[in-house]
């Protein structure tokens, strides 16, 4: 058993999370925002439930899955400004790490890794969240931004990696 300050893997160097569903329970707070777009146009709401299943593709997929089928292209469009502008308002308010992940993050740290995390939630809602709940030990939050592709293309991954300095040979997902 390797002790605190060791690493666990002389080979990896940079090792890379998800955010949502994985360091941060963020689902209530989607779904408030998800149902305030709802409201605001008078639609039904939808259960936690349905709205995790809506949740993996980045907002423009969870609006498209949340809104009814055939909605307008310009409505759709709104919609996602609407959610950026209730969840940017809303997003820390359940949302809470999982249990162990600060320690797991501290203790990696201080082992050496080089902490980051690759997400298709939009980056600047992903770098204020990484920052809030887990200050700067995640070195760098690679997430939707426009001109790069979204999971599971490995242009975000990639990115990450040459930002902390590692290769893809010596990194962990």
């Amino acid at each position: 058993m390797k002790h605190s300050g060791e690493r666990l893997n002389n080979m990896i160097h940079t090792i890379l999370f998800d955010l949502d569903g994985t360091l941060l329970d963020t689902l209530e707070d989607l779904s408030d925002s998800v149902n305030a777009v709802m409201r605001s146009y008078g639609l039904p709401e939808h259960d936690t439930e349905s709205v995790r299943l809506f949740v993996g593709n980045g907002i423009g997929k969870l609006m498209e899955r949340a809104m009814p089928a055939h909605t307008e292209k310009a409505v759709l469009e709104e919609s996602i400004s609407r959610f950026r502008m209730f969840y940017g308002r809303n997003q820390c308010r359940k949302t809470k790490p999982y249990a162990g992940v600060e320690r797991m993050l501290s203790e990696l740290g201080r082992a050496g890794y080089s902490l980051g995390v690759v997400t298709n939630k939009y980056e600047a809602a992903a770098r204020e969240l990484c920052k809030h709940f887990f200050g700067d030990i995640l070195k760098e939050v690679i997430g939707d931004v426009p001109k790069r592709a979204k999971k599971p293309s490995p242009d975000g991954f990639h990115e990450a990696i040459r930002r902390l300095g590692g290769c893809l040979e010596e990194s962990a997902y």
